[in-house]
């Protein structure tokens, strides 16, 4: 039962965030062109339309099943501390792009890389080091070299 309980209130969130996203990010992030009758929105809109539908259709159906088993809200606790690496990887990553354009992406990579291997319980340090150094340099290097997309290079130019 509080497996229902838990994913009634993930569905309603999702349904949140994705009126969030359709009616604020997306309109004041992604410009539409004039003269054009599919411009660059019509994705990220079909997508978030496709998240709105199918939340509300999980949270009908394990709305339902809660029903029917006779359970309800009553006694059901959030325990927010079993969320608390969760919310520290989320504020480490609008740290992460905060800084980004200002340092740079590679710069800015290595230590939210090290941080996260280290918050998701990754104790080999020298380890966590090598790849937090190796994966943003070799991605920096696909994107800009290969696939000729540039990244943020920040104050040193990397």
């Amino acid at each position: 039962m509080k497996d229902r309980q838990g994913n009634l209130l993930f569905y309603a969130l999702l349904i949140i965030l994705g009126i969030f996203m359709e009616f604020l990010i997306i309109p004041n992030f992604i410009k539409q062109r004039a003269n054009v009758d599919i411009g660059p929105e019509v994705f990220p809109q079909l997508i978030t339309g496709i998240l709105i539908v199918l939340s509300i259709a999980g949270f009908i159906m394990e709305y339902r099943a809660l029903k029917k088993e006779g359970g309800s809200f009553k006694g059901y606790k959030i325990m927010l501390k079993s969320y608390f690496p969760h919310f520290l990887f989320l504020l480490s990553g609008l740290i992460f792009l905060i800084l980004a354009p200002k340092l740079g992406f590679v710069v800015a990579a290595i230590p939210f890389m090290f941080f996260t291997l280290w918050l998701f319980g990754s104790e080999k340090k020298l380890l966590n080091l090598i790849l937090s150094v190796t994966y943003p340099v070799v991605l920096f290097l696909i994107f800009t070299q290969v696939l000729r997309i540039n990244f943020p290079a920040g104050i040193f130019g990397i």
